[in-house]
């Protein structure tokens, strides 16, 4: 193996063995950084943008977005096809020659039976989760920037979020007392958040060991405020978004039985927000706090 790459695996692959995610890589010339990827989660296509790579994506995990909808930030990748994994043609990816490959760590143990032609290509890709936590967001964002050797863009990146960080920690003892529910079915959305806002979300851990209805949460767990996601999104299809969905989200809080006698709806403090799991979260952060009073 030649000795570029030897060094290239030294310094990815070591850190990667702390982190949730793997990488495979191949006998490829890593001098020349990755010019054709897919890349499918929303938060690594928002971090790619933010390393002004989005010239180098060649598919998304998701179809055009309305010039009208929330997630603005990733409009530049309306030009480029995209579809989410279980929907899209093995052959179609193939046919975009990629050098680099980002998928959603819960594909990982399918890849072979799944992409079974991708897989004995051996084109270097990467699983990654959804990060829960500044410290896995920044690995994320080291990690990509290292794969499409982008030093300079991921530095800058890494610096503004360490901007905002301190810009937001005094207002985290602000919000710490309130109870507030994320509502959603998708929790896993709001995990980084919640860990970034040090907003208590009242649905608990327990909740997730067994089903139970989101309504009945909401009614045991009486919440001051409640939020919900701005827009649905599943399999990489926008189902709906705008002033009508969140009307409708909304009116369905304040008819469910018994929900007249919650704070939130009592004092209709009920809000969509805008979700990004990226370096994007402190916009997330400035649509919460401005609806917690913190600023």
């Amino acid at each position: 193996m030649k000795p570029i790459v030897t060094l290239f695996m030294l310094c990815i692959v070591i850190p990667l063995l702390l982190f949730n995610h793997s990488v495979a890589l191949v006998d490829t010339k890593y001098e020349d950084s990755p010019k054709r990827i897919i890349v499918f989660p929303l938060f690594a296509e928002e971090i790619l943008q933010g390393l002004n790579a989005m010239d180098r994506v060649v598919y998304v995990g998701h179809e055009s977005f309305p010039k009208d909808f929330p997630q603005a930030n990733t409009k530049t990748s309306n030009s480029i096809p995209g579809s989410w994994w279980t929907m899209c043609d093995e052959e179609e990816l193939l046919s975009l020659c990629p050098d680099l490959i980002i998928f959603p760590s819960d594909l990982k143990r399918d890849y072979a039976e799944v992409f079974p032609t991708l897989f004995r290509k051996t084109i270097p890709v990467l699983f990654l989760p959804t990060p829960e936590d500044l410290v896995e967001l920044k690995r994320a964002i080291s990690l990509i920037g290292s794969m499409i050797n982008a030093p300079e863009e991921t530095k800058k990146v890494l610096s503004q979020l360490q901007t905002e960080e301190e810009k937001y920690s005094d207002l985290r003892f602000i919000t710490k007392t309130k109870r507030v529910m994320f509502y959603s079915e998708y929790q896993n959305d709001f995990r980084l958040l919640s860990s970034v806002s040090g907003v208590v979300n009242v649905f608990k851990n327990q909740y997730s060991t067994a089903y139970i209805p989101l309504d009945d949460i909401l009614l045991s767990e009486n919440p001051e405020i409640i939020f919900f996601d701005s827009c649905l999104i599943e399999d990489g299809f926008v189902i709906d978004y705008g002033d009508s969905y969140c009307d409708m989200i909304v009116n369905h809080i304040c008819t469910i039985p018994g929900a007249q006698n919650v704070e939130a709806v009592k004092n209709m403090k009920i809000y969509p927000i805008t979700i990004h799991n990226s370096h994007l979260i402190f916009e997330s952060m400035e649509e919460l706090y401005r609806h917690l009073g913190g600023h």
